[in-house]
């Protein structure tokens, strides 16, 4: 497949992946021809408006002033008004806030690895000239990835050496002859599932990020923030070694942060972290802590969640019992009710107390408890969770929350 890259002198500035969009800029990716197994892909680029661009220095100045009071900056809030555009550079002129003499500002375009974006270098008091750093062949690569994942990961994954520069074009070649993975293999994921689209549009999941000033400018020291494309991509080798259905898991996943995927998200009531919600004991069994785990990236934080998976299938004891991570009901209990795993769906987690009534010795009426206290109080926590209102809570209606919110 040969890709067609149409440059601009502002392609660093903003990217919109066929339907996903990015703050800052637009490029397009649009099929042309097939022919002898090559397929053609031309590029579109469309420079950012005056108003993205003030968009944009915002961002970036109060990335770098970050303890400023006002919270906006070391300047005041730009818009499109302030943006000067001559024949060969554009220029935005701004108010300072605090007295700070920032003379750098650097926008790091989301989800890439490398640093492209755009610069706002003062050249005169309160004036910055817009200076453009051009995408690297690793940029453009990843671009196209995550365009193709959009369009339902029909290409083999693109890198540096897919790259190619000649003097009329720029251009990607990758392997798109190869089958289309089944979206019927529970291991792995269908691009095309709207919940999915939905997760590809967010860019970057969150994750640790820290910058500190270092001789008047702005370093980055704690960057943890990770691409949902690489995410997705690791998470399905993950579920191809765990024999699981990844969309369970993305529902699982997406039910206990909140829709985030936030390896960061913390119960506000316990020590419960991260993308699958890790106890203080249990990440202890697994060799860390709920501290170290908060400062892992979502692919970091991808090995424990699969050390916890193969621990509770290793758990089981009882032959009776068979782990099948091909089942979601068995992702989401290994998660919730680990006792629960490997049992069927009508298996009873809770159950309403109710006694029985004998007479003691002496006579007199004795109430007897017929649920164990441990099952009573499983009950009697989750009682909304007893649909048909049959006095009892099963596997399968325990887990129900858990495999449905996410929509995957």
């Amino acid at each position: 497949m040969k890709l067609n890259y149409f440059h601009t002198s502002l392609i660093g500035l903003a990217m919109t992946l066929a339907t996903h969009s990015y703050v800052n800029g637009e490029v397009q990716f649009s099929r042309s021809t097939t022919q002898n197994e090559v397929t053609k892909y031309n590029v579109t680029g469309s420079t950012p408006s005056k108003s993205q661009l003030a968009e944009l220095f915002n961002v970036a100045d109060q990335a770098t002033c970050p303890d400023n009071p006002s919270d906006e900056g070391c300047y005041s809030h730009t818009n499109a008004k302030n943006i000067t555009i001559k024949k060969n550079a554009t220029y935005i002129t701004v108010k300072p806030l605090n007295g700070e003499n920032i003379d750098t500002i650097h926008y790091k375009i989301p989800g890439l690895r490398t640093e492209s974006g755009l610069t706002f270098k003062k050249t005169k008091p309160n004036t910055f000239k817009v200076e453009y750093t051009p995408l690297t062949a690793r940029d453009i690569s990843d671009l196209f990835d995550a365009w193709d994942l959009t369009k339902g990961n029909h290409c083999e994954n693109t890198g540096v050496n897919n790259y190619h520069q000649d003097n009329a074009s720029q251009y990607i070649e990758a392997n798109c002859t190869a089958k289309k993975q089944s979206t019927k293999d529970y291991t792995q994921i269908n691009y095309k599932h709207p919940a999915v689209q939905k997760l590809l549009a967010k860019v970057t999941l969150p994750g640790a990020y820290k910058t500190k000033k270092v001789h008047g400018k702005v370093k980055v020291i704690t960057d943890k923030r990770t691409p949902v494309r690489t995410f997705l991509h690791n998470l399905e080798d993950m579920c191809g070694r765990l024999d699981m259905n990844c969309h369970g898991l993305l529902n699982v996943m997406y039910f206990e942060t909140g829709g985030t995927y936030d390896p960061q998200k913390k119960n506000p009531v316990g020590s419960a972290t991260g993308l699958i919600q890790f106890i203080k004991e249990t990440a202890q069994d697994l060799g860390t802590s709920t501290k170290a785990l908060r400062l892992m990236s979502a692919n970091e934080q991808l090995k424990y969640v699969e050390a916890y998976f193969n621990e509770q299938r290793d758990n089981i004891k009882d032959a009776n019992r068979k782990c099948n991570y091909q089942n979601p009901l068995d992702i989401a209990l290994a998660v919730f009710y680990p006792g629960a795993v490997g049992r069927t769906k009508n298996y009873v987690i809770g159950e309403k107390q109710h006694f029985k009534t004998i007479k003691s010795k002496k006579g007199k009426p004795v109430l007897i408890p017929q649920i164990t206290r441990y099952r009573a109080k499983a009950y009697k926590q989750n009682a909304g969770l007893d649909k048909n209102k049959d006095g009892k809570i099963t596997a399968s209606e325990y887990a129900l929350p858990s495999l449905t919110r996410g929509g995957f």
